[in-house]
Protein backbone atom coordinates (compact mmCIF):
# COMPACT_ATOMS: atom_id res chain seq x y z
CA UNK A 1 0.00 0.00 0.00
CA UNK A 2 2.84 2.43 0.63
CA UNK A 3 4.53 1.65 -2.61
CA UNK A 4 1.25 2.58 -4.28
CA UNK A 5 1.35 5.87 -2.78
CA UNK A 6 4.78 6.56 -3.57
CA UNK A 7 4.17 5.71 -7.07
CA UNK A 8 1.07 7.91 -7.07
CA UNK A 9 3.56 10.40 -5.64
CA UNK A 10 5.87 10.36 -8.04
CA UNK A 11 3.67 10.22 -11.25
CA UNK A 12 1.82 13.70 -9.59
CA UNK A 13 5.21 15.11 -9.15
CA UNK A 14 7.05 14.10 -12.41
CA UNK A 15 3.89 14.96 -14.76
CA UNK A 16 2.95 17.94 -12.58
CA UNK A 17 3.46 20.42 -15.92
CA UNK A 18 1.01 18.31 -17.62
CA UNK A 19 -1.54 17.97 -14.80
CA UNK A 20 -2.25 21.52 -14.10
CA UNK A 21 -6.04 22.76 -14.36
CA UNK A 22 -6.62 23.16 -18.11
CA UNK A 23 -9.68 24.73 -19.85
CA UNK A 24 -11.11 24.12 -23.13
CA UNK A 25 -14.29 25.57 -24.92
CA UNK A 26 -16.90 24.67 -26.89
CA UNK A 27 -19.80 26.53 -28.46
CA UNK A 28 -22.80 24.87 -29.58
CA UNK A 29 -25.49 25.68 -31.15
CA UNK A 30 -29.30 25.51 -29.65
CA UNK A 31 -32.44 25.60 -31.40
CA UNK A 32 -34.71 29.16 -30.62
CA UNK A 33 -38.04 29.05 -32.01
CA UNK A 34 -39.71 32.18 -32.78
CA UNK A 35 -43.54 33.01 -33.81
CA UNK A 36 -42.40 32.96 -38.09
CA UNK A 37 -39.08 31.52 -37.89
CA UNK A 38 -36.25 29.41 -35.94
CA UNK A 39 -32.99 30.34 -35.69
CA UNK A 40 -29.75 28.72 -33.83
CA UNK A 41 -28.47 30.72 -30.28
CA UNK A 42 -24.70 29.74 -29.40
CA UNK A 43 -24.07 28.40 -26.03
CA UNK A 44 -20.61 28.22 -24.73
CA UNK A 45 -19.53 25.37 -22.46
CA UNK A 46 -16.27 25.25 -20.24
CA UNK A 47 -14.62 22.24 -19.89
CA UNK A 48 -12.04 22.20 -17.51
CA UNK A 49 -9.64 18.80 -16.95
CA UNK A 50 -8.33 18.81 -12.78
CA UNK A 51 -5.85 16.22 -11.32
CA UNK A 52 -5.51 16.91 -7.59
CA UNK A 53 -3.01 16.31 -5.35
CA UNK A 54 -2.45 12.53 -4.03
CA UNK A 55 -3.93 11.29 -0.39
CA UNK A 56 -0.15 11.57 0.91
CA UNK A 57 0.56 15.15 -0.19
CA UNK A 58 1.14 17.94 2.45
CA UNK A 59 -2.30 19.79 3.15
CA UNK A 60 -1.03 22.68 2.30
CA UNK A 61 0.02 22.04 -1.40
CA UNK A 62 -3.83 20.32 -1.50
CA UNK A 63 -5.30 23.38 -0.56
CA UNK A 64 -2.86 25.72 -2.68
CA UNK A 65 -4.43 23.44 -5.63
CA UNK A 66 -8.20 23.87 -4.43
CA UNK A 67 -7.66 27.63 -4.24
CA UNK A 68 -6.24 27.44 -8.28
CA UNK A 69 -9.14 25.75 -8.92
CA UNK A 70 -11.62 28.52 -7.41
CA UNK A 71 -9.64 31.12 -9.19
CA UNK A 72 -10.36 29.18 -12.28
CA UNK A 73 -13.85 28.79 -11.58
CA UNK A 74 -14.38 32.74 -10.51
CA UNK A 75 -13.41 33.90 -14.01
CA UNK A 76 -15.79 31.83 -16.21
CA UNK A 77 -18.67 34.01 -17.60
CA UNK A 78 -22.05 32.22 -15.26
CA UNK A 79 -23.52 32.49 -18.84
CA UNK A 80 -21.32 29.94 -19.56
CA UNK A 81 -22.15 25.86 -18.85
CA UNK A 82 -19.39 24.75 -16.79
CA UNK A 83 -17.82 20.94 -16.29
CA UNK A 84 -15.42 20.20 -14.39
CA UNK A 85 -13.86 16.50 -15.34
CA UNK A 86 -11.51 15.46 -12.16
CA UNK A 87 -9.56 12.59 -10.47
CA UNK A 88 -9.79 14.14 -6.92
CA UNK A 89 -7.54 11.20 -6.04
CA UNK A 90 -9.96 11.02 -3.21
CA UNK A 91 -13.05 9.33 -1.97
CA UNK A 92 -15.84 12.24 -1.08
CA UNK A 93 -18.73 9.25 -0.49
CA UNK A 94 -22.27 10.15 -0.63
CA UNK A 95 -24.92 11.94 1.49
CA UNK A 96 -25.24 8.66 3.23
CA UNK A 97 -21.76 8.79 4.26
CA UNK A 98 -22.15 11.11 7.22
CA UNK A 99 -25.33 10.05 8.99
CA UNK A 100 -23.04 9.50 11.87
CA UNK A 101 -21.88 12.86 12.09
CA UNK A 102 -22.36 14.87 15.48
CA UNK A 103 -22.67 18.16 14.20
CA UNK A 104 -26.18 18.30 12.12
CA UNK A 105 -24.94 21.47 10.60
CA UNK A 106 -22.46 19.52 8.38
CA UNK A 107 -24.78 17.00 7.73
CA UNK A 108 -27.23 19.38 6.04
CA UNK A 109 -24.06 20.91 4.42
CA UNK A 110 -23.18 17.90 2.57
CA UNK A 111 -26.33 16.19 2.01
CA UNK A 112 -26.99 19.43 -0.38
CA UNK A 113 -23.47 18.91 -1.80
CA UNK A 114 -23.45 15.08 -2.54
CA UNK A 115 -26.23 13.09 -3.88
CA UNK A 116 -27.83 9.30 -2.02
CA UNK A 117 -25.52 7.48 -4.87
CA UNK A 118 -21.55 6.27 -5.36
CA UNK A 119 -19.32 4.96 -3.36
CA UNK A 120 -20.27 5.46 0.41
CA UNK A 121 -16.33 5.46 1.49
CA UNK A 122 -14.70 8.58 2.41
CA UNK A 123 -10.61 9.45 3.17
CA UNK A 124 -9.17 11.99 4.98
CA UNK A 125 -8.70 14.71 2.02
CA UNK A 126 -12.80 14.53 1.67
CA UNK A 127 -13.38 17.26 3.93
CA UNK A 128 -10.85 19.77 2.03
CA UNK A 129 -12.83 18.99 -1.02
CA UNK A 130 -16.18 19.20 0.11
CA UNK A 131 -15.24 23.10 1.52
CA UNK A 132 -13.67 23.72 -2.37
CA UNK A 133 -17.73 22.41 -3.81
CA UNK A 134 -19.27 24.35 -0.69
CA UNK A 135 -17.31 28.06 -1.24
CA UNK A 136 -17.81 27.19 -4.93
CA UNK A 137 -21.42 26.05 -4.83
CA UNK A 138 -20.78 22.88 -7.23
CA UNK A 139 -22.00 19.28 -7.04
CA UNK A 140 -20.46 15.74 -7.55
CA UNK A 141 -22.83 14.65 -10.66
CA UNK A 142 -22.72 11.19 -10.43
CA UNK A 143 -23.96 11.17 -6.44
CA UNK A 144 -26.94 12.01 -8.44
CA UNK A 145 -27.19 8.92 -10.59
CA UNK A 146 -27.53 5.45 -10.04
CA UNK A 147 -25.42 3.22 -11.35
CA UNK A 148 -22.03 2.02 -12.07
CA UNK A 149 -20.08 4.16 -9.68
CA UNK A 150 -16.43 2.94 -8.96
CA UNK A 151 -13.72 4.23 -11.14
CA UNK A 152 -10.21 2.94 -9.75
CA UNK A 153 -9.39 -0.37 -7.88
CA UNK A 154 -6.06 -0.78 -5.46
CA UNK A 155 -4.67 -3.59 -6.49
CA UNK A 156 -2.98 -4.98 -3.68
CA UNK A 157 -6.53 -4.73 -1.83
CA UNK A 158 -8.83 -5.39 -4.56
CA UNK A 159 -10.74 -2.89 -3.05
CA UNK A 160 -12.99 -0.28 -5.51
CA UNK A 161 -12.75 3.58 -5.39
CA UNK A 162 -14.76 6.14 -6.88
CA UNK A 163 -12.05 8.64 -7.31
CA UNK A 164 -13.08 10.34 -10.74
CA UNK A 165 -16.04 12.90 -10.76
CA UNK A 166 -17.89 15.65 -12.75
CA UNK A 167 -18.71 18.48 -10.60
CA UNK A 168 -20.83 21.09 -12.10
CA UNK A 169 -23.07 24.35 -10.96
CA UNK A 170 -25.99 23.72 -8.71
CA UNK A 171 -27.96 25.90 -10.84
CA UNK A 172 -27.00 23.79 -14.09
CA UNK A 173 -28.01 20.36 -12.74
CA UNK A 174 -31.23 20.35 -14.65
CA UNK A 175 -29.09 20.33 -17.77
CA UNK A 176 -27.63 16.78 -17.14
CA UNK A 177 -29.32 13.50 -18.50
CA UNK A 178 -26.57 10.80 -17.28
CA UNK A 179 -23.66 10.75 -15.46
CA UNK A 180 -21.80 7.14 -14.60
CA UNK A 181 -18.47 5.47 -15.35
CA UNK A 182 -17.92 4.07 -19.17
CA UNK A 183 -17.22 0.57 -19.13
CA UNK A 184 -16.07 0.11 -22.27
CA UNK A 185 -13.22 2.77 -22.34
CA UNK A 186 -9.58 2.45 -23.49
CA UNK A 187 -7.28 0.39 -21.37
CA UNK A 188 -6.06 2.08 -17.96
CA UNK A 189 -6.09 1.59 -14.03
CA UNK A 190 -9.03 4.28 -14.18
CA UNK A 191 -12.37 3.90 -15.81
CA UNK A 192 -14.00 6.98 -17.86
CA UNK A 193 -16.81 8.59 -16.76
CA UNK A 194 -19.56 9.20 -19.24
CA UNK A 195 -21.96 12.62 -19.14
CA UNK A 196 -24.87 13.31 -20.93
CA UNK A 197 -26.24 16.85 -20.98
CA UNK A 198 -29.61 17.56 -22.58
CA UNK A 199 -29.71 21.64 -23.37
CA UNK A 200 -33.16 23.31 -23.50
CA UNK A 201 -35.17 24.56 -26.57
CA UNK A 202 -35.50 28.08 -25.76
CA UNK A 203 -38.63 29.64 -27.19
CA UNK A 204 -38.30 33.57 -28.32
CA UNK A 205 -41.33 35.34 -27.71
CA UNK A 206 -40.90 39.14 -29.03
CA UNK A 207 -41.71 41.95 -26.89
CA UNK A 208 -45.66 43.18 -27.37
CA UNK A 209 -44.96 47.25 -28.54
CA UNK A 210 -47.08 50.14 -26.56
CA UNK A 211 -50.24 49.96 -27.40
CA UNK A 212 -50.89 46.32 -28.57
CA UNK A 213 -53.07 43.73 -26.90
Amino acid sequence: MEQNRNESKERWDNNRENHKTTRVDIEVKTLVKQKTKSHFKHKKIRLITSYHPPSNYKDEKTLKYNEQVISITDNVPKTNIIIIGSDLNATIGNRCSNLNEPNPEERIVETSLLGPHGNPSRNKKDEKLLNMLKQIQYRAISTFNRKHHNTWMHLAMKQHYQLDHFVMPKNQLRYVKNAKRKCNSIPSDHAAIYLELCLPILVHRPKKKMGEE
